[in-house]
């Protein structure tokens, strides 16, 4: 795939990985289409894009869980 994916797709949707190397780290997680997912660090600039049904953490490939909200 050539050329820049915008990131407009991003949401506010905010996923978490409590996998052994990120402990734990935020994803803002958007779907660019059926079957590609756009992933950005919350506190980082690099966008991720990842092939697959589900989301899945672009550093160690953990799950990534839904943050709960406080409260």
């Amino acid at each position: 795939m050539t050329g820049k994916i915008g990131t407009s797709s991003i949401s506010r949707d905010i996923r978490v990985c409590y996998g052994p190397r990120c402990a734990p780290r935020s994803w803002r997680v958007g779907r660019e289409a059926e079957g590609l997912w756009l992933l950005q660090e919350s506190e980082g600039s690099t966008v991720y894009t990842l092939a697959g049904s589900s989301p899945v953490c672009p550093r160690c490939g953990g799950e990534l869980y839904p943050l709960e909200p406080e409260g």
